[in-house]
């Protein structure tokens, strides 16, 4: 999806709020395009670039490491809490 979506190419300045409904944008946009067109050429060129480079050893901009910014880890830590407290509340 990142190559349709530029936005989602590379790091974001944007809170995790904002982050998170980008992606879900950027998800419902696709999912229309994919009902209004079933057949998608930059998919298409995408997989004729995969079949060519699947036996490259070259992984490209392939993300090994991600270091966790201390909003994501607020974030994270209050839906753990949320969720905890639901399951402990019989939600």
């Amino acid at each position: 999806m990142k190559t349709h979506w530029g936005i989602l190419s590379s790091a974001s300045h944007y809170p995790i709020k904002t982050q998170t409904r980008l992606i879900l944008a950027c998800s419902l946009i696709h999912n229309f395009i994919l009902t209004e067109m079933p057949i998608d050429p930059i998919e298409e060129c995408l997989d004729a670039e995969t079949d060519e480079t699947e036996n490259n050893d070259d992984h490209g901009d392939f993300i090994a490491t991600v270091k966790a910014t201390p909003e994501w880890t607020a974030h994270r830590e209050a839906l753990a809490q949320q969720i905890w407290a639901d399951y402990n509340n019989g939600a």
